[in-house]
């Protein structure tokens, strides 16, 4: 349950306050915006969750959601493992591979829908960050093949449909 401070979670003879709450007049009272956690030890919190901001050199999981012939629009779902509050990031041609990147074509490296691992290298202008998939362990983790079914990386930059065979061009990261 959703929980805003002030409001009262339970009376004092039932639970002991917890993280995140105060005892007053016989009532516990949370002190966060938060959820309301009931403990073992019949004990009761007000936990929050804190959502991640990338900043530069942090690790992203995105979304492709358009390309265009010089860049891809991602929407930022996680930060360092941790969940993100809606950004979005751009990965430009020259930020998709260290080497041969005047003969990308940026459709044969990510399709909307595919789930990216980045590097956010600049904050842009604090909405939409700079992300790069320049390096081993950076690019699409996650696809899903033109007939719908998830696709197995097979080499660097291809994957393919484990049940039509059909391989399809991909940046793919290097699995950890």
């Amino acid at each position: 349950m959703k929980v805003i401070p002030g409001q009262v979670l339970s009376a004092a003879d039932k639970f002991k306050a917890g993280e995140g709450t105060f005892e007053k007049d016989g009532f516990i009272y949370s002190s966060l915006l938060g959820a309301k956690e009931i403990q073992d030890n019949n004990t009761i919190a007000v936990t929050t969750q804190v959502l991640a901001v990338p900043f530069v050199g942090s690790v992203v999981i995105g979304k492709v959601s358009k390309i265009t012939s010089k860049h891809a629009i991602v929407q930022i779902i996680m930060v360092n493992n941790k969940k993100s509050l809606n950004y979005t990031g751009t990965i430009l041609k020259k930020d998709i591979r260290k080497t041969n990147v005047d003969q990308l074509e940026i459709y044969k490296c990510y399709r909307p829908g595919d789930v990216v691992r980045c590097l956010v290298t600049s904050i842009g202008d604090g909405k939409n960050f700079v992300l790069s998939t320049a390096g081993d362990k950076f690019g699409v983790v996650l696809a899903v093949s033109v007939s719908g079914y998830t696709m197995v990386p097979v080499a660097w930059d291809q994957m393919v449909c484990p049940h039509t065979g059909n391989i399809e061009f991909r940046k793919c990261a290097k699995p950890e």
